[in-house]
């Protein structure tokens, strides 16, 4: 059985924190008081990291070790897209299930290490956040409340739906979620604006746009790879009009070009969900993505400033970072 476990016997997750930590301490000569005002937390907590780090001997491997990389992609990708927070994981000889498996993980560390901070979670869907919510442990977050960002009505894969997504992760952690009963994609404009008049449905999206931290999977424009596409919510003709619009990817199913703008199109048009324009108010959104595939709808995200937080693999990082 895989352990995320290394050698030195603490999880990878924790380990990236550690040599982030280390790497600010050390490397960039910031001050213990300095790195607890960035990481929002207390001396005491980051005075123990390092403390913690060192008995694990992080910093006599830190120059050679594969995280003291994927924290130099992580500074640079924070740098170039003006991101509060990059989390990089390895993705040398790794299988792309390894690849996956590792990025959810990274995802649901993040999660937790923040949950304190909130209150409303939302939630969009995919394959991409039905492996992440699969990585979250059972805890207890009463106060919590799991919120959809698009619509969660369909006749297949239910399970990568939102509604069942917000339903898992509340269950995960003993809170309280709501459901958006509407599905994501509707067969007209007008269909869209008579059910958003509806007072169960506006409701809910409202919620939706007053979430503490969102959590959102980056679709591309292939339609071999496209959940869209795999579940019929989008067809040949409708994905060779968005590709004529200049759209490279969505979230949630709104598409946006290269430069972040949102595709003004028929498809977007009948979209329940949160708008790509109401991402921006909120706190904290955080992007996961893993291929390289990928690379061209993340670069479109990022350029969107739709996202806070990015956790992707070392070769979309690399990716991310060409010109």
């Amino acid at each position: 059985m895989y352990s995320s476990k290394g050698n030195n016997g603490i999880r990878s997750e924790e380990k990236n924190e550690l040599v982030n930590i280390l790497n600010m301490h050390f490397s960039e000569g910031l001050t213990q008081s300095e790195i607890a005002k960035k990481s929002n937390v207390s001396n005491t907590i980051i005075s123990r990291k390092i403390k913690k780090g060192i008995e694990h001997r992080l910093v006599d491997y830190y120059f050679q070790d594969e995280t003291a990389y994927t924290v130099n992609l992580e500074k640079q990708l924070e740098e170039r897209y003006q991101l509060d927070e990059v989390i990089v994981t390895p993705a040398y000889k790794r299988s792309p299930e390894m690849i996956e498996y590792e990025v959810s993980k990274a995802a649901a560390f993040h999660l937790l290490s923040q949950i304190e901070h909130v209150s409303k979670i939302g939630l969009t869907w995919g394959g991409t956040i039905w492996r992440f919510i699969s990585a979250v442990p059972h805890q207890s977050h009463p106060n919590l409340c799991i919120i959809p960002l698009c619509g969660g009505i369909g006749s297949t894969n239910l399970e990568l739906h939102s509604n069942s997504l917000a339903f898992e992760l509340a269950e995960r952690f003993s809170c309280d979620y709501t459901s958006l009963y509407a599905p994501a994609i509707v067969s007209s404009e007008e269909l869209k604006a008579q059910l958003e008049q509806m007072d169960s449905i506006s409701t809910v999206l409202k919620r939706g746009r007053e979430v503490d931290m969102a959590f959102v999977g980056i679709g591309g424009i292939h339609p071999e790879t496209s959940i869209l596409s795999k579940l019929g919510y989008i067809n040949k003709t409708e994905y060779s009009q968005l590709k004529k619009q200049g759209a490279v990817g969505d979230i949630g199913c709104m598409f946006f070009d290269k430069s972040g703008n949102e595709v003004v199109s028929d498809f977007n048009k009948k979209v329940v969900a949160v708008e790509l324009a109401n991402l921006r108010e909120i706190p904290d959104v955080v992007g996961i993505a893993c291929g390289v595939h990928k690379a061209e709808a993340v670069k479109g995200c990022l350029n969107g400033k739709y996202l806070n937080t990015l956790i992707i693999d070392s070769q979309l990082a690399n990716q991310l970072l060409e010109d």
